[in-house]
């Protein structure tokens, strides 16, 4: 008897310019077009080694940049009290 080995699918952690482009619901040329003004506003920058865009930064420039927090590519600090007074502020205004 043999134990059936099951196919586990790999999601890629590095993704190129049109996978990032269809993770954003864009087309690759709005991509490459808003790039430079994505990135002036916190969006990632492709990794230094290969080239390629980190999943899980863009996915976090995504989720802050919807919260309406300061995005920043890399954190490199734990939230600033300014950070804590935008968060309180809006917990203010669901319990209301």
């Amino acid at each position: 008897m043999s134990i059936s080995k099951e196919k586990v699918d790999v999601i890629p952690r590095l993704l190129s310019v049109a996978e990032v482009a269809k993770l954003l619901g864009r087309s690759e040329g709005w991509f490459r077009a808003n790039r430079v003004r994505l990135e002036g506003l916190g969006f990632p920058k492709p990794h230094p080694v290969f080239g390629k865009y980190d999943r899980m930064d863009v996915e976090r420039f995504v989720d802050l940049s919807k919260s309406g927090l300061p995005v920043q590519s890399k954190r490199s600090r734990a939230p600033s009290g300014g950070d804590e007074a935008i968060l309180l502020e809006r917990a203010k205004q669901w319990s209301a």
